[in-house]
């Protein structure tokens, strides 16, 4: 494994856990954002700005994809280049994907645990490297 992996691994991993743990605390206004963000489509064209530089600065550091943790992280930077696409293109038509998270509280709850643990197992295995 190489160095640039375990440092996205640990910095990706840290992003990721603060985030899910963000998404469990404040679940009650994450449908309060949600229904912010599908009426401003700036919002979401921003949101795919964010993500397609995300994605980017992770491919551009990393197209790796012979040990897991180096597949783990190029996987999240094409999925970030692509979410970034779809928002730029689609913008709010997009949304329609996170109506689970705005009409059933738990769903974000288990989204945002999920997100959590992803990115602590990142952060263990980029400092365990």
């Amino acid at each position: 494994m190489t160095e640039i992996t375990a440092l996205l691994a640990r910095l990706v991993g840290i992003y990721f856990l603060v985030a899910g743990l963000g998404i469990v605390v404040r679940r009650k206004t994450i449908s309060e954002f949600i229904a912010r963000y599908r009426t401003d489509p700036v919002l979401s064209f921003m949101g795919g700005v964010m993500a397609l530089w995300f994605g980017l600065v992770i491919l551009a550091l990393h197209w790796q994809w012979g040990h897991v943790l180096a597949v783990t992280i190029s996987v999240i930077g094409v999925l970030a280049v692509l979410k970034g696409v779809a928002l730029i293109l689609l913008g709010n038509r997009l949304l329609v994907l996170a109506r689970p998270f705005d009409e059933n509280l738990h769903v974000a709850g288990i989204w945002g645990l999920v997100v959590a643990l992803v990115g602590a197992g990142l952060t263990w295995a980029g400092f365990a490297a």
